[in-house]
């Protein structure tokens, strides 16, 4: 691969720092170009569904990560991550979901899946990726919902990040025991993975799946 130049949209600041350095880590000559916009997250969160604004919002800053010469965009939100599939015929390089590989591999491991969330806006496009793999794949899964309730609020209002994941962690192991594999419905949730060693059922993430997929765009 020589010198390519990768975009990565963003609803929040928080995935920056730590996709850049996965996405430098696999692709070290590469380029790395971040449009970030908290208010795709937050709008989409407040109407309780993504408006028809944010999808259109999302397309302008594709269509900017494209003019400035970007040769693959990926979309790092799982919230909004169906609007790619409304944009993406529209532009001439690819726009790619971090979730996608991580859905496709995790649905292989079913058929009872715990999806874990803290953010309500993520939880049912995030279900509607899976069973739609699912489908693809010829298979059937029972994707099972479980949203760590108050956690973001404790994260968002105290910065309270030990609390927080132990939130999250007492959550994934009761999914785990009525499941056969666990999905983390946010790529946040990644830094997680350690502590879910000694589950017993397979741990899925997006970030490192979702940037390998990179590769064969570049």
């Amino acid at each position: 691969m020589g010198f390519r130049k990768i975009a990565m949209l963003h609803t929040g600041c928080v995935t920056v720092a730590p996709l850049r350095k996965l996405v430098h880590e696999l692709y070290p000559e590469a380029e790395i170009m971040n449009l970030v916009d908290d208010s795709l997250l937050n709008d989409t969160i407040a109407a309780k569904a993504m408006p028809i604004e944010v999808v259109e919002r999302l397309a302008q800053y594709a269509l900017i990560a494209q003019q400035a010469g970007a040769e693959v965009i990926l979309n790092t939100c799982s919230s909004v991550g169906e609007a790619v599939d409304v944009i993406a015929p529209m532009l001439k390089v690819p726009y790619v979901k971090i979730d996608q590989p991580m859905a496709a591999e995790a649905v292989k491991h079913g058929p009872r899946i715990a999806l874990i969330a803290t953010v309500t806006s993520t939880v049912a496009p995030s279900k509607r990726l899976l069973e739609r793999n699912a489908q693809d794949q010829g298979l059937t899964v029972t994707v099972t919902p479980y949203l760590v309730d108050g956690a973001l609020k404790v994260l968002s209002e105290t910065g309270d990040q030990k609390r927080h994941n132990q939130m999250v962690i007492d959550t994934v192991y009761k999914a785990a025991a009525e499941n056969d594999v666990i999905v983390f419905a946010q790529g946040s949730m990644a830094v997680l993975e350690p502590e879910c060693q000694n589950l017993g059922v397979p741990v899925f993430s997006s970030p490192k799946l979702g940037c390998e997929q990179l590769k064969k765009y570049l």
